[in-house]
């Protein structure tokens, strides 16, 4: 958690020292909510990003969220593995949006501690970024 803060701060010290368009905010604990009257929802709708923390299984796991719905996190995982299709009830490989995000989870699933969830609030955390 504390890196993700530091590198939030230093962004937001470069950006104004060097005049560089971008906002960085970190989250994290009982702040970390997909749905629509959330922070987390609202930056990503606002045409933000998030690098997320997740639960993976029994693992933390670095993700980018792209996009949130009112049904789905959409998000980018860097270590995806393409073999791996049938995943659990509600996440869903995607294939042919290779630069925008690779899996779709529910939202219903991010209250548990399972695969692509925020489901212990004291383990994942999130950096947003926003181009300003």
């Amino acid at each position: 958690m504390e890196i993700m803060r530091y590198l939030a701060n230093w962004l937001n010290g470069y950006a104004s020292s060097t005049n560089y368009p971008i906002n960085a905010q970190c989250i994290y604990g009982k702040k970390i909510s997909p749905t629509p009257n959330s922070l987390l929802y609202k930056w990503i709708n606002d045409g933000g990003v998030a690098v997320a923390r997740m639960h993976f299984g029994s693992y933390g796991h670095y993700v980018t969220i792209t996009k949130i719905d009112n049904e789905y996190v959409y998000l980018f995982d860097p270590y995806a593995q393409e073999e791996k299709e049938d995943w659990e009830d509600g996440i869903s490989v995607i294939k042919d949006r290779p630069y925008q995000f690779n899996r779709k989870v529910k939202i219903e699933n991010q209250d548990q501690r399972d695969y692509y969830s925020f489901g212990d609030a004291d383990f994942c955390n999130i950096i947003l970024l926003k181009k300003l």
